[in-house]
């Protein structure tokens, strides 16, 4: 597989566009504080140059639309940018669960369309808007990687980020979507802090930052500490591990097709025998 469609999902306000700008290093999604930002699906692909335009279901390319309106589930915003992260996979920013049933189906459709979802989690415990993505994604046969977007500064060191990591995993593992996890380099669940990560793409680094005890008072030092190059390597290596589970998905199959092959060949021999020696 040399490429695949990955699609961010999550709750309402998460911090998904932030995700997406963090990855892409500029302002390409739009963000709010407490609003609504995303309402319909939105593609990043690779292009030669940058270019944004509107794909309706039925497939007429239109100009922007200036007004959020109501979207149907094959409706999407495109955005072409020469990223060499877009080189071997497409981004999908999916609107909110649970902010309305229309931005759920356009976050379904999302789901549907990819070989891999990344579900942004801000909290330490799955809700019910969560498991209801983590069913979608098995229901579709969509492999999950889990990111957990440490807001909380006064608790966003070592420790602390393994032990919300393990108990995320521990979560996922008792709800029985343990199948459903993509782990990249031994991980379930990979610690970040978006916040972080955009004082490091815009050169900035904000004043709450400065203040705190771990001496982030550049950007370099936001970037390294933030975990966003820990999540670029892993969306960059998803295209291969993909395609290295499905031939092991494959290899198995035909092991278990040449099995029950062998064992009907087997009792064609008996059976065969038996009249001969009738």
């Amino acid at each position: 597989m040399d490429t695949c469609t990955i699609t961010i999902a999550g709750r309402f306000q998460q911090g998904k566009s932030t995700l997406v700008n963090c990855l892409l290093e500029g302002k390409f999604a739009e963000t709010g504080n407490g609003l609504r930002t995303t309402a319909c699906n939105t593609v990043y692909r690779y292009g030669p140059k940058k270019e944004k335009f509107f794909l309706t279901a039925d497939g007429q390319k239109l100009s922007p639309p200036k007004n959020p309106k109501n979207y149907r589930p094959g409706d999407r915003m495109v955005v072409a940018l020469p990223h060499p992260l877009l080189q071997n996979v497409t981004i999908i920013d999916s609107p909110g669960v649970g902010a309305s049933e229309a931005d759920d189906a356009l976050a379904a459709n999302a789901i549907q369309q990819s070989h891999a979802v990344l579900l942004l989690l801000e909290k330490g415990t799955l809700h019910a808007t969560e498991q209801t993505i983590l069913e979608q994604c098995r229901a579709s046969g969509t492999k999950l990687i889990v990111l957990f977007n440490g807001k909380d500064t006064n608790k966003w060191h070592p420790e602390e980020n393994k032990f919300i990591c393990e108990t995320i995993e521990a979560q996922l593992i008792n709800s029985g979507f343990h199948d459903v996890i993509l782990p990249i380099a031994g991980k379930k669940v990979f610690p970040c802090n978006l916040l972080w990560a955009w004082n490091a793409v815009t050169g900035k680094v904000d004043d709450k930052t400065k203040k705190l005890d771990y001496k982030l008072d550049t950007p370099a030092k936001c970037r390294d500490a933030s975990g966003i190059q820990n999540i670029r390597h892993a969306i960059h290596n998803i295209p291969g591990i993909l395609a290295m589970d499905f031939m092991s998905n494959m290899d198995s199959e035909i092991e278990r097709i040449s099995s029950k092959l062998e064992a009907e060949m087997d009792k064609i021999i008996q059976e065969t025998a038996k009249k001969w020696n009738a």
